[in-house]
């Protein structure tokens, strides 16, 4: 029986989404014991042979130069979707709980939306104004505007889903056209020295 890509890629998503709830609470262990920027690095140190793994087997394609490869949007998407991204929701679970930084998170497709509606790449429907109201409001109501307060970790949470918002806009208007897991194991490559 074959699976539809559809499913497939709502299967992949579901994993991805379990993989991401462990992450976030092994990092916000983690902080406790190391700096924001060692718990980065080591994941990306340990993330990035999965991710080159996956990319030349779902490929099938053994070009190291195209993990390699550089340029300002791969540098710019490595800056903002793999240091950026990481130091700061990092830094945030050190202060914040592990549900309030996953609520934050969920406002990257919110942000996106945004700047994709801003830059003319697509046009704002009922729906998606529907679902940036539905995810404001959903966050809201589990905080508790009214018992919430503003610290360092909601500023980092608030800059780490603009900065992968900029990822996101910046991979779909120049790297389009390259396929997801090589792009994702040569943004990988560009930022792990960042850390450093």
């Amino acid at each position: 029986m074959t699976m539809s890509p559809v499913i497939k890629g709502h299967l992949y998503m579901l994993a991805s989404q379990i993989v991401g709830a462990f992450m976030m609470l092994a990092m916000h262990k983690s902080v406790h014991f190391m700096s924001p920027q060692a718990v980065a690095m080591f994941r990306s140190l340990f993330g990035w042979p999965m991710i080159a793994g996956l990319a030349f087997a779902a490929t099938g394609k053994q070009d190291i130069r195209r993990i390699v490869r550089v340029s300002w949007t791969r540098a710019t998407m490595a800056l903002t979707g793999i240091y950026l991204n990481q130091i700061l929701v990092i830094a945030a679970l050190s202060m914040v709980t592990p549900t309030t930084a996953s609520l934050f998170i969920n406002f990257i497709p919110l942000y996106t939306a945004l700047f994709a509606v801003i830059l003319k790449l697509e046009r704002m429907t009922a729906s998606k104004a529907l679902g940036m109201f539905l995810c404001i409001g959903g966050a809201l109501y589990i905080v508790d505007p009214t018992k919430a307060t503003i610290n360092g970790g909601i500023v980092c949470l608030l800059f780490n889903t603009l900065a992968f918002s900029i990822f996101v806009i910046v991979q779909r208007m120049y790297e389009s056209d390259e396929h997801p897991l090589i792009l994702s194991a040569n943004v990988s490559t560009l930022g792990m020295p960042l850390f450093v």
